[in-house]
């Protein structure tokens, strides 16, 4: 059994011991609720995003850190950026993968909060963003692609636990990182 299973095991066991399964939280904010995404689309939404050496990725809503793990284990980036609003599940995470000693650690910058108020300046270190949250509305799709604008890919599941949705925001003129604010939708994963 590798890293990723150890981990989401660990995790889906500690949910349970403490109640934080996402069944046992309905009444709580679906920020704050913990909805792990199946591996296999999150390994597909890495390769969509080609996340590959010199890559910076920003995980939006980064839970377990399942994400992170696998991209820098599998897909070498250089650098992921966590932000996720659930302490509890970002701190058990961390316990584990240092429990495991987990090398790339330090390549990962955790950060609490809620990303629409207060992380957009810490994105900009960021070329590749995985936003894995179906519970998000659709339309919050636009609202994502104008808060990175410089981004190369974003790609999220917003309305669809099931499906993953590639945005290139598009360019004013080559030499500008700034953006008309629109995204393309290339294909849908069911």
């Amino acid at each position: 059994m590798g890293l990723i299973d150890e981990l989401h095991l660990h995790m889906l066991r500690w949910a349970e011991r403490e109640g934080m399964k996402p069944e046992d939280q309905l009444s709580k904010p679906w920020e704050y609720v913990w909805w792990p995404t199946k591996v296999e689309l999150v390994r597909e939404a890495l390769n969509l995003l080609e996340v590959e050496r010199g890559d910076v990725l920003l995980d939006i809503g980064a839970g377990d850190l399942r994400a992170c793990v696998l991209a820098l284990e599998e897909f070498k980036a250089d650098l992921c950026i966590a932000v996720d609003v659930n302490w509890k599940v970002l701190e058990e995470a961390l316990r584990f993968l240092r429990s495991k000693r987990f090398k790339a650690l330090d390549r990962i910058l955790v950060v609490c909060a809620d990303f629409w108020s207060c992380c957009p300046e810490i994105a900009k270190a960021a070329n590749k963003v995985l936003f894995l949250a179906w519970r998000v509305h659709p339309r919050k799709a636009t609202k994502l692609a104008r808060t990175l604008a410089w981004v190369e890919a974003i790609v999220h599941n917003f309305g669809d636990p099931d499906s993953l949705k590639l945005m290139l925001p598009l360019k004013r003129t080559p030499r500008s990182r700034r953006c008309s604010g629109r995204s393309k939708l290339l294909r849908n994963f069911t």
